[in-house]
This record gives C-alpha cells, structure tokens and sequence, in this order.
C-alpha cells in the first residue's frame, strides 16, 4: 500500500518495503527531500526502478529514495515526480485512486459528469518542485485566499492571518486544541481547531460545520494561507487533477 502526496518531491519506499521486493539498493544519498510543509534532509539510498507498476500506470527509469522509516503505515510514498506527469483522479466515494496518461484519449473518467473546473496556477517554490497547485477559496463569506492542494494531509490548515480575517484570535474562547501537527519538515507545530460553517472552491460550497486547523506552518511564511487536505477534500466526493493543464477537475454524484 502507497500514499499518495502530490507536494512530496520524490517518489519513496521504505527499506522494508525494498527488501520484501528482493530489490538492490543503490548509492548512499543524504540530501533534502521536499514536502509542501518543509524539508525533510533524510540519509538513505537510492535506487533506479527499472519499471514502476501503479494500478494501469507504468513508469520507467525512476530514481526512487529509499528511508528507514521504521512504523511508517505504508509501504512508501507515490510523488510529485508521478503524479506531475499524470491525470490523478481521486474518487473518495469509493475509495480508488486512478492515474491516466496525459495524452490519452480516454476520458478522464468514462460516464461521469464534470461539477466543475477550478483552474489553478503552479507557484513556485522550493517546498514543491514545479510549484504548489495553488487556487481561490472562501472561508465562510470572507474574502477570496489562495489555498494550496495537499494530497498527503489528512488535515486542512489556516494561517493565524486567515483566522484573523475571520475575527478569530489567538486567545478566543472558541478555538480548541488541536494537538502538535507536523510538516514535511518533521518540526512539531502546536495548533488549535475551529468550525466553519461553509468553505468555496470555485462556485461550489462545501457547508459545514467543517472542522479546520490554525497553525504557523512553514509553508504560510510566503503564502498561501490555506491548506486543503482531505479531511475537507472529501466532501467533493471526486475529484481529478491535471498539471499540463492547471485544471482541477470536480465531479458530480
């Protein structure tokens, strides 16, 4: 099993992971690998797949990292360094993820009816190479914010300057704990969580309440100051994204 992280830079396995594939290892590395949250300098191997299998997808010739990750809940991570090249489409509804060939011919998804567009730019930056999928959101019936696509969260994060467009403090009453998070850097971040009654991307309105975290993530240094992870992703049901066209496509039911 892979996770899939659309910000991490380098497709990565680990050493367990390697070794039940009966795989060589490659030259010792240590260097940064890159998440949308920070970097992470890790010391491992790499190693040149000769054939990458996903699902219908194959890749060849890739240069893949290779961590000791010791618990980590999966075999490694599916990146930027696929996923930039593809038309990934998550379907939450039934739990699948699909990856199609840019230049297919084949529909992106066969019988389904697209909800909506979202067009989005590629900032540059060196947290995500190619840039970070960056689009307009709403939070309740605020003003316009950039919010970055993050595939690799389990969690949606506000920067303290978004909470306080929203008249939230860093001392109002309503705001809860929300626990240490971590970036792709590794550092621990203390956060705290408030509702939303309503999130927008695009025309379409995510209605709450949705529970969203506030946290001086590395990432909000230069903006965006929004983080969609897929705790709030979810609620589009499914949903498809294309870098050659700066497209993130969204179905309906």
């Amino acid at each position: 099993m892979m996770h899939l992280d659309n910000a991490w830079s380098t497709t990565t396995f680990t050493r367990e992971a390697m070794e039940k594939a009966s795989l060589r290892l490659g030259d010792f590395i240590k260097g940064p690998v890159r998440g949308i949250g920070g970097v992470s300098y890790i010391e491992g191997t790499s190693l040149i797949i000769g054939l990458l299998q996903v699902g219908e997808l194959a890749v060849e010739n890739l240069r893949v990292a290779v961590l000791d990750w010791g618990d980590y809940p999966a075999d490694g991570i599916i990146g930027y360094d696929i996923v930039h090249r593809v038309v990934t489409t998550v379907d939450y509804y039934n739990r699948r993820i699909t990856f199609t060939r840019a230049d297919s011919e084949t529909p992106l998804n066969p019988g389904g009816i697209i909800r909506e567009i979202v067009p989005f730019t590629l900032r540059p930056w060196e947290r995500a190479p190619g840039g970070g999928v960056v689009f307009t959101v709403r939070l309740q019936e605020g003003e316009p914010l950039e919010g970055c696509l993050d595939l690799g969260s389990g969690q949606s994060v506000i920067s303290w300057q978004a909470a306080k467009e929203l008249g939230i403090s860093r001392f109002d009453p309503r705001l809860k704990s929300g626990g240490v998070l971590r970036g792709g850097d590794g550092r621990p971040v203390r956060s705290h969580t408030m509702e939303l009654s309503s999130l927008q991307i695009g025309s379409i309105t995510i209605e709450g309440p949705l529970r969203i975290y506030i946290a001086d993530l590395e990432v909000f240094k230069r903006r965006p100051v929004v983080l969609m992870g897929n705790d709030i992703l979810q609620h589009l049901g499914k949903l498809s994204l294309n870098y050659g066209k700066q497209q993130l496509i969204i179905y309906r039911r």
